[in-house]
C-alpha cells in the first residue's frame, strides 16, 4: 500500500494517498466527530488503485488540533473544499462518515460543481436546541466526567467486533479534542439537523449513495439496521431523493470503515463508476455489467419507488 503524505493548510490537514493512475477519480474522505483521517486506511487499501484518495483532518482533530474554531458543519465543509482546491481537485466523489456525512451533504448542496457524487456512511439526523445541547455537554465536561462521557459515546457505537486495544485507542484519541471543539461540534450538529438537513438534501443534485449499518431511535439509542431500518436521516433522504442508492450492512458497527472496509470501498467504486446525467434526471446510472456489486444480493426493497436502488448485504 502507498504511504500517505501529510499536507497541512490554514484550513486543516489532509492525508494524501496518491496510488491511482493518471486520470483516476479524486475521492475526498471526511471523518466523523472524534475520528480521524487514518481511519480510512483499510478502505484506501482496497479502493486506492482506482482512485486518488485524500482524507481530510477536521479542525480540532489529530494533526489539526491546534487550528482554532469555528467548529461547525458549515466551516468544516468550507475547510474541506479549501483543502481540495489547494490540491487542485475538482469533480470529486466526497465520502463522509457520521458528522462527515452532514459535511458531505453541505458540500454537495453548496458546491455542486465540485461534487461528482457523495457516499454517506452512518449518517443521522437528531434535530435539537443547540443551546440545550451545549448546556448538557458543558455540564458533563465540567463535572469531572469527561472521560465517562466520551466512553459513553463509544459504548453507543456498537464496536463489539473491534479488539479491546482498538476501542481504547479510539476513546483515548477522542480525549485529545479541545473542550470548545466538543461543545461547538455537538451544538452545530443539532442546529444543522434542525435547520439545514432537509434543505441540503433537496439542493443536492449529484448521485447519492447511503450506507447504513446502524440507526438512532427517538431516544438516540443506536441499534442495528436489521432491528431498526428506518430513521429520520434515511427517511429524509429517501423522501427528497428517491433515486438515492441505499445500502444496508447488518452486523457492522457505527464505524464500518474499520470493521467492514471492503463494503465501504466497494460503494466508493460504485460511486466512481456512475455518471451524472446531464439531461436533468438525477438518478444513478450504471452500465449493465459494470456495477462492482453485481456479485452481491441486489434486490429492490418492498417500499422502493421508481429510480430507487436498495441493497441488502449479508455478512454472514
Amino acid at each position: 500500500m502507498v504511504e500517505p503524505d501529510l499536507l497541512t493548510t490554514p484550513s486543516g490537514s489532509c492525508l494524501i494517498w496518491d496510488g491511482g493512475h493518471a486520470g483516476s477519480t479524486n475521492v475526498v474522505l471526511v471523518h466523523g466527530f472524534t475520528c480521524g483521517p487514518e481511519d480510512w486506511a483499510s478502505v484506501v487499501e482496497r479502493a486506492g488503485s482506482s482512485a486518488r484518495c485524500h482524507a481530510v483532518c477536521l479542525r480540532g482533530h489529530g494533526a489539526a488540533r491546534e487550528i482554532a474554531g469555528p467548529y461547525s458543519i458549515e466551516q468544516s465543509a468550507e475547510d474541506t473544499v479549501a483543502i481540495a482546491r489547494h490540491l487542485g481537485l475538482q469533480d470529486a466523489v466526497v465520502v463522509g462518515h457520521s458528522m462527515g456525512a452532514r459535511i458531505a451533504l453541505q458540500i454537495a448542496s453548496h458546491w455542486p460543481e465540485f461534487t461528482r457524487a457523495i457516499v454517506l456512511l452512518e449518517g443521522s439526523s437528531v434535530p435539537g436546541d443547540p443551546d440545550r445541547v451545549r448546556r448538557e455537554v458543558t455540564a458533563a465536561l465540567h463535572a469531572g466526567k469527561r472521560r465517562q462521557w466520551i466512553e459513553s459515546l463509544y459504548a453507543n457505537m456498537m464496536l463489539h467486533e473491534l479488539p479491546d486495544a482498538d476501542r481504547h485507542r479510539l476513546a483515548a484519541r477522542a480525549e485529545n479534542l479541545p473542550d470548545q471543539a466538543i461543545l461547538d461540534y455537538f451544538a452545530s450538529m443539532a442546529r444543522w439537523d434542525r435547520s439545514s438537513f432537509e434543505c441540503a438534501v433537496k439542493a443536492s443534485s449529484c448521485p447519492i449513495v447511503v450506507l447504513q449499518s446502524t440507526s438512532l431511535d427517538d431516544c438516540e439509542v443506536r441499534r442495528s439496521i436489521s432491528e431498526q431500518p428506518r430513521s429520520r436521516w434515511r427517511d429524509g433522504i429517501e423522501r427528497f431523493r428517491p433515486d438515492a442508492r441505499v445500502v444496508e450492512v447488518p452486523g457492522a458497527s457505527h464505524l464500518p470503515m474499520l470493521d467492514r472496509p471492503h463494503v465501504v470501498a466497494n460503494e466508493i467504486l460504485v460511486a466512481i463508476s456512475q455518471q451524472r446525467d446531464r439531461s436533468g434526471d438525477r438518478g444513478i446510472r450504471t452500465p449493465k455489467g459494470s456495477d462492482p456489486t453485481d456479485s452481491i444480493d441486489d434486490q429492490p426493497s418492498k417500499s422502493s419507488t421508481k429510480g430507487e436502488r436498495h441493497v441488502a448485504i449479508s455478512l454472514e
